[in-house]
């Protein structure tokens, strides 16, 4: 492991790498190459990556403005790590899986044990992500240089894969973006509390996270003040239904600043990923008074609407409510 400079010093100038569209043709091969040529220009052209920490964790890549990942974003994490190792000038992390990755936002609010690591990999000094859509036959991918240091985008550049150069069977568009749409239509715009009661939702993969088939789902979750939590599972073909509090736990208490793993070590219940393929969303809604009553969980309560989501809660006093939401994908078995 190369030796790591941990220097929390700022200096005023921003450079940030000009964008680059690179128009050969490129396969996978030469887009690693691509992506490590960029990675090198960027390294050299910020004089600030070089004073702090060098390590580096790929994080996830969506469909669009979607947050959604497909087989697309995996097959991507993969080249962009590749492109990591080809360099010596950031050390490619590799996150275990159940980091917990809520955003910068959400660091403020968390106390206690969770402070210490910010509810994020403490050992990540940049974070690489971005966002992917189709152009002209082309899949251009926009990858972000992230600080963690300087808590801002250090650069940005673009990558381009012919779609004939994408393997076959690594879909690029969501299989249910139609449902995904009427969903987001459907469901509004989230109400995100007030400045001192905010709600935070990640999954083990962070949010636009990528499940095969046969692998286990947990969820994060993180309120800025002591609240009351409800659960919805949006399903591939947009039927909802409350997974939490259920029958088998009924106490939705979520201390302020506490991160709460869902299911818990100790939940005599697991959420398995199966069949059918696509993605589906989690909707917490929290309030910092008991919900009055509470849907049947596990049923089927029809298409996600808003007001299905606050049916219970238009009781209580708007600001006091916060809502929040995470896609992940579930891919079949290679």
């Amino acid at each position: 492991m190369k030796r790591l400079f941990h220097c929390l010093c700022f200096t005023a100038v921003l450079l940030c790498a000009d964008s680059q569209l690179f128009s050969e043709p490129a396969g996978p091969v030469s887009v690693v190459s691509k992506a490590a040529e960029a990675l090198r220009e960027t390294y050299r052209e910020n004089p600030e990556l070089s004073i702090g920490a060098r390590t580096c964790v790929v994080g996830g890549f969506t469909w669009s403005d979607s947050s959604v990942g497909t087989a697309f974003s995996e097959y991507l994490r993969g080249l962009v790590e590749d492109a990591l190792m080809e360099i010596d000038e950031f050390d490619l992390v590799i996150p275990p899986d159940g980091s917990v990755f809520f955003g910068r936002e959400a660091e403020q609010f968390i106390t206690g044990e969770d402070a210490s690591h910010g509810g994020r990999l403490p050992v990540s000094a940049f974070r690489l992500y971005g966002t992917y859509e189709v152009r002209d036959g082309k899949a251009v991918v926009q990858v972000k240089v992230f600080s963690e240091v300087f808590s801002r985008l250090m650069s940005e550049f673009a990558l381009f894969m012919p779609m004939e150069n994408i393997p076959p069977g690594v879909e690029i568009y969501p299989s249910n973006l139609d449902v995904i749409s009427d969903v987001s239509e459907n469901v509004g715009d989230l109400y995100s509390g007030t400045e001192d009661f905010q709600i935070f939702i990640s999954t083990n993969r962070g949010e636009g996270g990528v499940f095969k088939e046969g692998e286990y789902l947990k969820l994060y979750l993180l309120a800025s003040r002591d609240s009351y939590i409800k659960l919805y599972h949006i399903d591939v073909k947009g039927k909802t239904a409350l997974i939490f509090p259920n029958r088998f736990e009924k106490n939705n208490y979520l201390p302020g600043g506490e991160i709460l793993e869902f299911p818990g070590k100790r939940s005599p219940f697991q959420f398995r990923i199966v069949p059918p393929y696509g993605t589906e969303i989690i909707k917490v809604v929290a309030s910092t008074r008991q919900f009055s009553s509470l849907e049947k969980d596990f049923s089927d309560l029809g298409y996600a609407t808003r007001g299905l989501f606050i049916e219970e809660s238009e009781q209580e006093t708007r600001e006091i409510m916060a809502e929040g939401l995470v896609h992940f994908t579930i891919l079949g078995k290679e």
